[in-house]
């Protein structure tokens, strides 16, 4: 969740959510900014969301600012919890083999299969010189990801049959 927080606060997040709205439209910028596009710089877009939802607390009071922001935070987390969970395999496979094994996994390439063009990884992943799984992909970081998928997905069924 941790993650998720910091996600929503990005500036990038916040300039997002001002591009959907047209916020870049409404700003007085002065012509130098304006000619080397402030209109959709992302500091500035940020920047005035943040002074937008400001404005909104002030004038109408919290309920409405919350209403307001709620509008953008709630879509925006279930993506990125969505994202997070589907993601990034390699992380939550060595949190898992960390907190089981105080190890790191390391991933190994094993075979590169097919031409130039057209690649395909095998990477196997291991954990205390032993094999973990093993994964494919068209990229190693796919293959990787992919490894630590199937070790995840592993280690979920050795713990539901003890």
């Amino acid at each position: 969740m941790t993650t998720v927080r910091a996600a929503l606060v990005r500036a990038d997040s916040l300039a997002r959510w001002a591009r959907t709205l047209d916020l870049g439209r409404h700003l007085r910028l002065g012509k130098g900014e304006v000619a080397s596009g402030g209109r959709t710089r992302r500091g500035l877009l940020a920047s005035a969301f943040e002074a937008l939802v400001a404005a909104i607390y002030l004038d109408q009071g919290l309920d409405v600012a919350r209403a307001f922001l709620l509008r953008f935070v709630v879509p925006e987390t279930a993506r990125l919890l969505a994202q997070q969970s589907a993601k990034d395999f390699k992380s939550r496979l060595q949190e898992a083999v960390q907190a089981a094994h105080q190890a790191t996994p390391v991933y190994r390439t094993v075979e590169t299969l097919g031409p130039d063009h057209e690649r395909t990884f095998i990477v196997e992943v291991l954990a205390d010189d032993k094999v973990l799984a093993r994964g494919s992909g068209p990229s190693k970081q796919e293959a990787e990801q992919d490894a630590a998928r199937t070790a995840l997905a592993l280690l979920a069924g050795a713990r539901t049959s003890n």
